[in-house]
Protein backbone atom coordinates (compact mmCIF):
# COMPACT_ATOMS: atom_id res chain seq x y z
CA UNK A 1 0.00 0.00 0.00
CA UNK A 2 2.92 2.34 0.87
CA UNK A 3 4.40 1.99 -2.89
CA UNK A 4 0.43 2.92 -4.30
CA UNK A 5 -0.16 5.90 -1.82
CA UNK A 6 3.83 7.41 -2.62
CA UNK A 7 2.88 7.39 -6.22
CA UNK A 8 -0.18 9.75 -5.67
CA UNK A 9 0.13 13.93 -5.89
CA UNK A 10 -1.45 14.69 -2.69
CA UNK A 11 -3.02 12.04 0.32
CA UNK A 12 -6.46 12.86 2.31
CA UNK A 13 -8.09 10.85 4.62
CA UNK A 14 -11.14 11.41 6.72
CA UNK A 15 -10.14 9.82 9.61
CA UNK A 16 -7.53 11.20 12.40
CA UNK A 17 -6.80 7.48 12.91
CA UNK A 18 -6.10 6.98 9.26
CA UNK A 19 -3.75 10.15 9.40
CA UNK A 20 -1.82 8.42 11.89
CA UNK A 21 -1.18 4.94 9.71
CA UNK A 22 -0.36 6.69 6.51
CA UNK A 23 2.07 8.96 8.78
CA UNK A 24 3.35 5.06 10.27
CA UNK A 25 4.44 4.39 6.49
CA UNK A 26 6.50 7.76 6.66
CA UNK A 27 4.06 9.66 4.85
CA UNK A 28 2.24 12.82 4.74
CA UNK A 29 -1.35 13.16 4.42
CA UNK A 30 -4.60 15.76 5.55
CA UNK A 31 -7.36 14.81 7.27
CA UNK A 32 -10.45 16.53 5.89
CA UNK A 33 -14.20 15.64 6.52
CA UNK A 34 -16.10 13.60 4.68
CA UNK A 35 -17.52 15.04 1.67
CA UNK A 36 -21.16 14.94 3.18
CA UNK A 37 -20.67 18.31 5.10
CA UNK A 38 -19.22 20.43 2.07
CA UNK A 39 -22.78 21.11 1.46
CA UNK A 40 -24.52 23.05 3.63
CA UNK A 41 -27.83 21.90 5.49
CA UNK A 42 -29.59 24.69 3.46
CA UNK A 43 -27.98 23.27 -0.11
CA UNK A 44 -29.24 19.34 1.60
CA UNK A 45 -32.90 20.37 1.76
CA UNK A 46 -32.76 22.16 -1.69
CA UNK A 47 -31.68 18.60 -3.60
CA UNK A 48 -34.24 16.61 -1.19
CA UNK A 49 -37.81 15.20 -2.18
CA UNK A 50 -40.93 16.21 -0.78
CA UNK A 51 -42.03 14.41 2.21
CA UNK A 52 -45.83 13.44 2.07
CA UNK A 53 -46.03 12.48 6.09
CA UNK A 54 -46.77 14.51 8.99
CA UNK A 55 -46.26 11.38 11.74
CA UNK A 56 -43.40 12.30 13.93
CA UNK A 57 -41.09 9.73 14.38
CA UNK A 58 -37.82 8.82 15.69
CA UNK A 59 -35.37 6.87 13.20
CA UNK A 60 -33.86 3.70 14.23
CA UNK A 61 -30.65 2.48 12.08
CA UNK A 62 -29.29 -0.59 13.59
CA UNK A 63 -27.11 -2.76 11.59
CA UNK A 64 -26.59 -4.85 14.88
CA UNK A 65 -29.67 -5.23 16.26
CA UNK A 66 -28.64 -4.24 19.38
CA UNK A 67 -31.12 -3.88 22.42
CA UNK A 68 -29.45 -0.85 23.30
CA UNK A 69 -30.47 0.55 20.44
CA UNK A 70 -34.10 -0.21 20.93
CA UNK A 71 -34.05 0.84 24.40
CA UNK A 72 -32.54 4.14 23.69
CA UNK A 73 -35.43 4.63 20.52
CA UNK A 74 -38.38 3.13 23.12
CA UNK A 75 -37.29 5.82 25.38
CA UNK A 76 -37.34 9.03 23.37
CA UNK A 77 -40.65 7.75 21.38
CA UNK A 78 -42.31 7.17 24.83
CA UNK A 79 -40.97 10.74 26.08
CA UNK A 80 -41.66 12.62 23.01
CA UNK A 81 -45.01 10.52 22.13
CA UNK A 82 -43.75 9.89 18.82
CA UNK A 83 -43.52 6.68 16.80
CA UNK A 84 -40.56 4.31 15.97
CA UNK A 85 -39.50 3.84 12.53
CA UNK A 86 -36.78 1.78 11.33
CA UNK A 87 -34.62 1.14 8.62
CA UNK A 88 -34.50 -2.96 9.35
CA UNK A 89 -37.09 -4.63 10.63
CA UNK A 90 -37.61 -5.15 14.16
CA UNK A 91 -40.37 -5.83 16.65
CA UNK A 92 -40.92 -2.63 18.05
CA UNK A 93 -41.45 -0.37 14.85
CA UNK A 94 -44.28 1.43 13.75
CA UNK A 95 -42.69 1.28 10.42
CA UNK A 96 -40.37 -0.48 8.11
CA UNK A 97 -38.59 1.96 5.79
CA UNK A 98 -36.77 -0.34 3.62
CA UNK A 99 -35.54 -0.64 0.15
CA UNK A 100 -35.05 3.45 -0.32
CA UNK A 101 -32.85 5.44 -2.30
CA UNK A 102 -29.55 7.89 -0.79
CA UNK A 103 -32.55 10.69 -1.02
CA UNK A 104 -34.65 9.28 0.67
CA UNK A 105 -32.74 7.49 3.65
CA UNK A 106 -31.47 11.34 3.70
CA UNK A 107 -34.89 12.93 3.82
CA UNK A 108 -35.76 10.66 6.93
CA UNK A 109 -33.02 11.98 8.75
CA UNK A 110 -33.80 15.67 7.85
CA UNK A 111 -37.84 14.94 9.29
CA UNK A 112 -36.77 12.82 12.01
CA UNK A 113 -37.53 14.12 15.76
CA UNK A 114 -34.24 11.81 16.68
CA UNK A 115 -31.71 9.84 15.64
CA UNK A 116 -30.75 6.34 17.04
CA UNK A 117 -27.92 4.77 14.88
CA UNK A 118 -24.19 2.76 14.85
CA UNK A 119 -24.06 3.75 11.33
CA UNK A 120 -21.81 6.94 10.55
CA UNK A 121 -23.78 8.56 7.57
CA UNK A 122 -26.68 8.64 9.93
CA UNK A 123 -24.71 10.11 12.10
CA UNK A 124 -23.30 12.61 10.28
CA UNK A 125 -26.70 13.65 8.56
CA UNK A 126 -27.92 14.26 12.29
CA UNK A 127 -25.22 16.49 12.81
CA UNK A 128 -25.56 18.59 9.93
CA UNK A 129 -29.63 18.71 10.49
CA UNK A 130 -29.42 19.79 13.85
CA UNK A 131 -31.21 16.37 14.87
CA UNK A 132 -30.90 14.77 19.02
CA UNK A 133 -28.87 11.50 18.49
CA UNK A 134 -27.80 8.83 19.84
CA UNK A 135 -24.66 6.70 18.93
CA UNK A 136 -24.78 3.08 19.32
CA UNK A 137 -21.56 0.82 19.97
CA UNK A 138 -21.01 -1.71 17.32
CA UNK A 139 -20.33 -5.41 18.81
CA UNK A 140 -17.39 -5.64 17.26
CA UNK A 141 -16.08 -2.20 19.13
CA UNK A 142 -14.39 -1.63 15.83
CA UNK A 143 -15.69 1.56 14.56
CA UNK A 144 -12.68 4.23 15.04
CA UNK A 145 -14.67 6.41 12.26
CA UNK A 146 -17.26 6.74 14.56
CA UNK A 147 -15.10 7.44 17.63
CA UNK A 148 -13.18 9.96 15.28
CA UNK A 149 -16.12 12.08 13.96
CA UNK A 150 -17.65 12.39 17.56
CA UNK A 151 -14.68 13.72 19.12
CA UNK A 152 -14.09 16.34 15.97
CA UNK A 153 -17.51 17.66 17.16
CA UNK A 154 -16.44 16.98 21.31
CA UNK A 155 -19.74 14.59 21.16
CA UNK A 156 -18.47 12.00 22.61
CA UNK A 157 -21.09 11.51 25.27
CA UNK A 158 -23.07 10.85 22.37
CA UNK A 159 -21.95 7.04 22.56
CA UNK A 160 -24.11 4.64 24.17
CA UNK A 161 -23.57 1.18 25.38
CA UNK A 162 -26.03 1.24 28.12
CA UNK A 163 -29.52 3.09 28.24
CA UNK A 164 -28.53 4.34 31.73
CA UNK A 165 -25.98 6.84 29.49
CA UNK A 166 -28.43 8.84 28.38
CA UNK A 167 -28.45 10.72 31.68
CA UNK A 168 -25.27 11.95 31.43
CA UNK A 169 -25.04 13.21 28.07
CA UNK A 170 -24.83 17.14 27.79
CA UNK A 171 -27.40 18.73 25.85
CA UNK A 172 -25.50 19.43 22.29
CA UNK A 173 -24.40 22.74 21.85
CA UNK A 174 -25.41 23.41 18.31
CA UNK A 175 -24.27 26.68 17.79
CA UNK A 176 -20.51 25.29 18.77
CA UNK A 177 -21.39 22.29 16.38
CA UNK A 178 -22.18 24.63 13.17
CA UNK A 179 -18.90 26.66 14.03
CA UNK A 180 -16.73 23.56 14.06
CA UNK A 181 -18.76 22.44 10.86
CA UNK A 182 -18.13 25.50 9.09
CA UNK A 183 -14.01 25.30 10.10
CA UNK A 184 -14.06 21.28 8.36
CA UNK A 185 -15.75 22.20 5.72
CA UNK A 186 -13.08 25.79 5.01
CA UNK A 187 -10.03 23.64 6.02
CA UNK A 188 -11.43 20.54 3.09
CA UNK A 189 -12.44 23.46 0.48
CA UNK A 190 -9.21 25.14 0.82
CA UNK A 191 -7.64 21.62 -0.02
CA UNK A 192 -9.78 20.51 -2.94
CA UNK A 193 -8.98 24.06 -4.19
CA UNK A 194 -5.48 23.85 -3.66
CA UNK A 195 -4.66 20.21 -5.03
CA UNK A 196 -7.10 21.38 -8.05
CA UNK A 197 -5.21 24.09 -8.84
CA UNK A 198 -8.63 25.77 -8.56
CA UNK A 199 -9.76 28.82 -6.54
CA UNK A 200 -12.19 28.72 -3.83
CA UNK A 201 -15.51 30.52 -4.35
CA UNK A 202 -16.20 32.65 -1.52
Amino acid sequence: MKEWLKSFDAVSVREQTGAALVKQMGLQSQRNCDPVFLLKQCQWKKILPETETNKKYVLLYDFDKNCVAEEIAEKISKKTKTEIWSVFKTEICNKVCADIGPLEFVNLILNAEAVVSNSFHATAFAIIFHKEFFVIERKERINTRMNDLLKVFGVEDRKMDHVKKMQTAKKINWQRIEFILQKERKEAEEYLAKITGEKKNE
